[in-house]
């Protein structure tokens, strides 16, 4: 893996039409030797300049480039807008467009005509009526007020490479990404540069440095000796072996008595990127022989850089030795008895006898030695059998022989295994960048590796693992085999989530689609007749307002538009009766439960829409739409005017309207009485004069009798 470091130079503050402090930012102190112009594991070069500065001509070691202003657009179409009213060509619309079109207007460029745009001071005719004039003027203002009747008023894009100093009004802040692609220092310089009516004007350069240094970790992926042996004979060849990446340039071996640099590679092998290394040494000393291999990269400046973790292991090394050898002889015999006769007849006994040897030969050997071959008289004799005394180990052999004077000489052996063949276990890590943590797999060296389950990371689509954090390199889990320590890396693709809106019967407004975790811009506000927009809502019952300054979308949203209806003005003509109150009702609603107005003499017959009352309302069912004026309905109340005879005969009670006369009666008879009139109390005092007195009530007349 290929890394770098970056230092970075500080540079003094210059006047003027300047650059004030360039500055270099790298991720984690470091970036990486790549393709220029990557975006990611790069360093961030940032500048702060005055407002004169329009842009800023960089020479560097990878060529001269030109850093602008800009902005990104996430619709092409939405760009002309914007490119229109952006007066002054810094790639936004705000009140500075607007002071340069209003000087226009009022007279600032006379000796200038200009029907699309003037060259002067770039005031543009934003309606495309052919003239600039006060209705650019207001269109403009419009579209800063959030007005604008163009589809894409709110639109401006997302800023690029340069914007305002939070901190201090009068300064920009430019930025850049810059990757180095050779290893050294890159001296770079930086022109600001303003563009006037009369052509470039350039500031002061300022010069940094950036230096950009390899660094390298050739980590040793496997290592071993050779011939592959349990154990190794002193002072007999051995070879130590490494394999690394194909950025190492040097493998340093270190034993227990001396350290050998190697810098040439035994073999180089492309297609698995790996560099084999060797040493082949004879170790003079017996014992455990500890062997360190640490692998190197090569610096711009000559030095070499190690590994961030070397290999070490033990091998035994050993010296077999007889110290010491001993004879020990036993004798044996055997007799037996012969007779011979002679021609005299006389018997002779004659005793015989056989001697013979049984001869031992015991060596003393050291721990190392393993067995023990004798080389006797006769043949060599092999004991791999002993018996311990102290911290060394006793063999021996016998044979017996007619000669109590041979001996045997003693050579130590060991026995030399091949070594059982381990592969190095490596352990895979993943970084799953923010998303859900995945177990790391240890596997054996040369070996695929089982395909784990995709993290997990709300707003992203999973894209897969990667070998760099730069996502240069898929990792293929049916070829690439693991061969060393590895770190993948989760590769994420943000999601697009759409935005509805539901005008709730309101005019249609379109969908939005946008990236997970951003805000969006309100849509064209909605109409609806007899109703009042009241926002943007994520819930039905218009508890939850969307925020559109401060809301970040989160998957795939509908908004629901809030309405509030129109109130409507309701009065009430009583026609006579007492004052009803005009009331607010909402559009769409029925009336509320009213009083009934009161008229002396008259019933209330109900509300009616019309001044004739032909029409009523129905306070059920009929909705106010609109202003509207209801009238009263009265009915004349009927009133009976009843006659008291006060014995004389009966007479029928007489009905009436309110405030009408009434036609008198016949009058009663009675006998022995002459009838005087119709009087209004029992007492006959107050009389009713019929051509006078009008019906204001139910009324009961008494008859006043005199006496024949």
């Amino acid at each position: 893996m290929i890394k770098k470091r970056t230092i970075l130079i500080a540079l003094v503050l210059l006047l003027g039409l300047s650059i004030i402090s360039p500055s270099v930012q790298a991720e984690g102190a470091k970036a990486f030797i790549g393709a220029s112009g990557t975006s990611e594991d790069n360093i961030t070069i940032t500048i702060t300049s005055n407002k004169d500065v329009d842009q800023i001509l960089i020479n560097s070691g990878t060529g001269e480039f030109l850093l602008t202003p800009q902005t990104e657009y996430s619709d092409e179409q939405l760009k002309g807008n914007n490119q229109v009213m952006d007066m002054n060509g810094d790639l936004q619309v705000n009140s500075e467009d607007y002071d340069i079109l209003k000087a226009h207007v009022d007279g600032g460029c006379k000796d200038y005509t200009a029907r699309e745009r003037c060259p002067h001071c770039g005031a543009a005719d934003v309606n495309d009526d052919g003239v600039i004039d006060n209705k650019d003027l207001e269109m403009l203002q419009n579209h800063l007020d959030g007005n604008c009747q163009l589809a894409d008023c709110y639109f401006h894009g997302t800023r690029i490479n340069r914007k305002n100093d939070p901190n201090d009004p009068t300064r920009y802040i430019w930025s850049f990404s810059y990757t180095p692609t050779i290893r050294g220092t890159d001296h770079m310089t930086f022109k600001p540069q303003s563009i006037t009516s009369t052509g470039l004007r350039t500031g002061e350069e300022k010069e940094l440095s950036v230096k950009a240094e390899e660094f390298k970790n050739p980590e040793i992926i496997r290592a071993g000796t050779w011939p592959n042996q349990n154990k190794y004979l002193i002072n007999t060849a051995v070879k130590v072996y490494a394999v690394t990446p194909l950025e190492t340039d040097q493998v340093v071996f270190k034993t227990n008595s001396a350290t050998f640099v190697v810098n040439t590679p035994e073999s180089i092998d492309y297609v698995k990127a790996e560099k084999t290394w060797s040493k082949t040494y004879n170790p003079g000393t017996a014992g455990n022989e500890t062997i360190k291999i640490t692998g190197q990269g090569q610096q711009s400046g000559g030095t070499y850089l190690d590994s961030a973790v070397s290999v070490d292991f033990t091998e035994r090394i050993v010296d077999p030795q007889v110290l010491s050898t001993s004879n020990s002889v036993q004798t044996h015999s055997y007799s037996w008895t012969t007779s011979s006769t002679d021609a005299d007849g006389k018997v002779t006994t004659t005793t015989h006898t056989y001697y013979w040897y049984t001869i031992t030969v015991t060596a003393t050997a050291n721990a190392d030695t393993e067995y023990v071959v004798f080389n006797t008289p006769g043949r060599a004799m092999t004991d791999n059998s002993y018996s311990v005394a102290g911290s060394n180990r006793i063999f021996s052999t016998s044979w017996d022989s007619t000669n109590s004077g041979e001996s045997a000489s003693a050579s130590a052996f060991c026995y030399i295994g091949e070594k059982p063949v381990i592969k190095n276990k490596y352990r895979v890590t993943f970084d799953p960048q923010s998303g859900s943590q995945i177990a790391p797999i240890t596997t054996e060296y040369d070996t695929l590796i089982t395909r784990p389950a995709d993290p997990v990371r709300y707003g992203y689509t999973f894209s897969g693992w990667y070998k760099e954090a730069r996502y240069i390199n898929a990792f293929d889990f049916n070829n690439d085999k693991i061969r060393g320590t590895t770190t993948l890396f989760a590769k994420w693709t943000i999601n697009d989530y759409q935005i509805s809106f539901d005008s709730e019967g309101g005019s249609a407004c379109a969908s939005i689609t946008t990236k997970y975790d951003s805000t969006i811009n309100p849509p064209t506000q909605p109409a609806r007749s007899n109703y009042v927009f009241g926002g943007w809502f994520r819930d039905a019952g218009y508890t939850s307002p969307w925020n559109f300054t401060t809301d970040k979308v989160q998957g795939d949203t509908t908004l629901k538009a809030k309405w509030i209806p129109v109130v409507y003005k309701v009065t009430f003509n009583t026609k006579g009766g007492n004052e009803t109150p005009a009331i607010g009702v909402n559009y769409d609603s029925t009336l509320p439960a009213i009083t009934p107005p009161v008229l002396t003499g008259y019933s209330f017959s109900g509300w009616f829409k019309d001044s004739g009352c032909t029409q009523a309302w129905n306070l059920a069912g009929d909705r106010v739409t609109g202003p509207v004026t209801l009238y009263a309905k009265w009915s004349i109340n009927q009133y009976q005017i009843s006659f008291d005879a006060m014995g004389g005969s009966a007479v029928d009670p007489i009905g009436t309207n309110y405030k009408t006369l009434i036609t008198p009666p016949d009058p009663p008879s009675r006998d022995g009485f002459t009838f005087v009139g119709w009087y209004k109390d029992f007492g006959c005092t107050n009389p009713w004069r019929f051509d006078a007195y009008p019906v204001y009530e139910d009324t009961k007349l008494y008859a006043k009798w005199k006496a024949d």
